[in-house]
């Protein structure tokens, strides 16, 4: 419980102190993310015109660059982190979009599978009419409506949010080692290495930032709406049906307000998930080596310091004879 307390009172500090770092580097990299974004859909366009290999192949491509453009700010934020706390890792932008891809598509791939056997598991379900589901051909979406609302998809769905959260807690000391490009034990990194290391500390981190996005979300849509915005002095419950024009407007910008203050709240759920990759990555450098903050390519500062002290053999004999002689 200690542990947990003292990681949980070290991490939102440092959360922020990535924070404001994440939103002066992320706008650039989003502009590095639009040349990805039209390759994607260049090759989803391609896809339609090849036989079924080519639309397999493109289906794996475009999923690997979504996975890497999911995991990536993550990474990014989490070697902010070691750069604020005094660790420097290996600054190799290319491993760091490789290892992004490559953890990327393992949560993508892990989502994929639970998302599937948790709707197949629903539509199976006796009451869950199925073959009415796809009568005329498509899925009918008043049936799709049905299905959703059932009272076990209202558990099965939450459950499988919960299954991926628990996963991505037990990836983030992995990802502290992939965003300094080596090992805790000044190895290069290895993949999935320190995989479920501080999992109780972590698991209380990603609830408190669960329930403080939460908590924020519903003061600012509750402020948006049931105060309106500066400048239009029109609360929704104040709207009337010849002030639609109005009303519209004031609705998209209201919509505009909450969309800006989610995209910052998740911001900083990223840079709190950095914050505790970060610090489960610090407390699992090697106790003998801890000091050593700085560390490159070259690693003969850290061989040295781990290198054992070599004791001169003592010749007791000679010791004796230079005792004699003095006296």
């Amino acid at each position: 419980m200690i542990e947990i307390s003292m990681l949980l009172l070290r991490a939102v500090p440092l959360s922020f102190s990535i924070f404001w770092r994440f939103l002066i580097v992320i706008p650039f990299w989003m502009l590095a993310y639009i040349p990805i974004m039209i390759l994607m859909v260049l090759i989803a366009g391609v896809s339609a015109l090849v036989p079924v290999f080519g639309i397999l192949i493109a289906a794996v491509v475009l999923f690997a660059l979504s996975g890497m453009m999911g995991m990536h700010p993550l990474l990014l934020a989490t070697r902010l982190g070691l750069i604020v706390r005094g660790i420097k890792g290996e600054p190799s932008t290319k491993k760091l979009i490789v290892a992004a891809m490559g953890y990327g598509v393992v949560e993508g791939f892990l989502g994929l599978v639970v998302i599937s056997v948790g709707v197949l598991g629903v539509m199976l379900m006796p009451g869950s009419n199925v073959g009415e589901l796809f009568q005329g051909g498509a899925p009918r979406p008043e049936m799709i409506q049905q299905i959703l609302t059932q009272g076990i998809a209202i558990l099965v769905f939450p459950l499988i949010f919960i299954v991926l959260g628990l996963f991505r807690v037990t990836l983030l000391p992995v990802l502290g080692g992939a965003a300094a490009g080596r090992d805790p034990e000044r190895n290069h990194h290895t993949p999935m290495n320190g995989f479920g290391a501080h999992f109780l500390s972590l698991l209380g981190l990603m609830i408190l930032g669960v329930v403080l996005v939460s908590v924020v979300t519903f003061l600012l849509v509750t402020a948006v709406f049931a105060f309106g915005l500066p400048g239009t002095g029109i609360p929704v419950e104040g709207a009337l049906p010849d002030t639609v024009g109005t009303f519209g407007g004031f609705l998209n910008r209201s919509y505009l307000y909450v969309a800006i203050g989610n995209i910052l709240i998740w911001c900083w759920v990223i840079c709190l998930q950095a914050a505790g990759a970060t610090l489960s990555y610090e407390a699992r450098l090697d106790k003998s080596d801890k000091l050593v903050r700085i560390f490159g390519d070259d690693t003969s500062d850290a061989d040295t310091a781990k290198a054992p002290v070599q004791k001169h053999p003592v010749d007791i004999a000679e010791l004796r004879r230079s005792r004699m002689q003095k006296h």
